[in-house]
């Protein structure tokens, strides 16, 4: 009995140990997943302000997403940026991870600060707006210029060329010098939206994608990986003039033509992609027909290191970007009715002047290679 008594209890015993043991185990291994997910939660959300610090030095589009298995302290952390149906609205998603246990956290963020390309006109200098042209589109549109000087935006001319008295703005324009209204159409008005300038309210300047070296670089890498003479030629060294259908650019597709000097267009011909030019960009007025610039994905259509003027008639689809003035200006001897229609937007940073016969739809453009200011604001914050 005293043998049957101390089997029994050592049984007892052993099974009483073997349940501390296993609630001990359980204990360890709960508070081991508390702590990896504490871990793994802190590495997710130094993805995220990690990202948030690359959006607000590098703009909306920064370099170097997405990021997997980062190491950091005892985990990793992964990172991934998706774009959003709105340009200004990212979506950031990012995971930590220690040893088995995984914490993912979802940020919105929206980009507050004012963009070049939220504006269907920009000009660093002036921006004018008359001889015929209109600025318009379905969605809300407006224009500005940095200009802190009187008449820094102008619509109607008192003594326009060719003898056209009016320009509309069917939107809103402002300027940090004023904003000045001219033209026959002035009872009808000549902008139908809001104005703010130093007369109205206070403007700030809008920060703008700076010309650099490494930017035009970038394109130039995009048209050399493309380039095949004589079955495709993108690169052109030196002043080079394309005139029509006997030359390499026209009906060329998909790709970007760097010309490092200045680029003359002429003609009647149909282009896909973007046109780079080292110096002044210019669309003569001796052309037959419509010169067709379409654009290709977010490529800009055209963009100069110096200035781009359009003198024929010419239907563009996209960006038009230059370090110095873009003037627009269908000559009087041209086929009535012929305009030059701009789907994009325009961005000089001197003077932008649609001197007359411009037709401007507005359509932001989210060009690659371009920085772009950025605030971020925090919309949502989720796990």
């Amino acid at each position: 009995m005293v043998f049957f008594t101390t089997l029994i209890l050592l049984s007892v015993i052993i099974f009483v140990c073997a349940g501390i043991f296993v609630m001990l185990l359980r204990n360890t291994y709960s508070v081991n997943r508390i702590k990896y997910g504490t871990q793994a939660y802190f590495l997710a959300e130094a993805g995220i302000e990690e990202a948030i610090k690359k959006f607000n030095e590098e703009g909306f589009n920064p370099s170097g997403y997405p990021k997997t298995a980062q190491p950091l302290g005892n985990g990793t952390y992964t990172v991934s940026i998706q774009a959003h149906a709105d340009p200004k609205i990212k979506l950031i998603t990012s995971t930590g991870a220690v040893k088995t246990v995984s914490r993912t956290i979802y940020v919105q963020i929206y980009n507050s600060a004012p963009q070049v390309f939220d504006y269907a006109a920009l000009g660093g200098g002036k921006l004018t707006v008359a001889g015929g042209s209109v600025v318009s589109d379905t969605v809300p549109i407006s224009v500005h210029s940095n200009n802190p000087g009187n008449g820094s935006v102008t619509v109607g001319d008192k003594a326009p060329p060719y003898g056209l008295t009016y320009g509309r703005i069917e939107g809103n324009a402002s300027a940090m010098g004023t904003v000045v209204q001219y033209g026959d159409d002035f009872v009808n008005n000549v902008i139908t939206g809001t104005i703010h300038d130093k007369n109205h309210l206070p403007v700030s300047a809008v920060a703008a994608p700076p010309f650099t070296d490494s930017f035009f670089q970038y394109y130039y890498n995009l048209a050399l990986a493309d380039n095949n003479p004589p079955t495709k030629q993108t690169i052109f060294s030196g002043n080079t003039t394309f005139s029509g259908p006997g030359d390499p650019l026209a009906g060329t597709t998909n790709h970007v033509v760097y010309v490092d000097g200045a680029a003359t267009l002429e003609g009647t011909w149909s282009m896909t992609g973007c046109i780079v030019s080292t110096k002044k960009m210019y669309i003569n007025d001796t052309a037959n027909g419509h010169i067709t610039q379409h654009q290709f994905q977010n490529l800009p259509a055209f963009m100069s290191r110096k200035d781009v003027e359009i003198y024929g008639p010419t239907d563009i689809e996209g960006l038009v970007y230059a370090d110095g003035w873009i003037k627009i200006a269908v000559p009087p001897g041209n086929t009535a009715g012929e305009v030059t229609n701009v789907y994009g937007t325009l961005y000089g940073t001197n003077w932008v002047n649609l001197a007359s016969k411009t037709l401007l739809h507005y359509r932001r453009p989210n060009p690659p290679g371009l920085p772009t200011s950025s605030a971020v604001t925090i919309l949502s914050w989720n796990e």
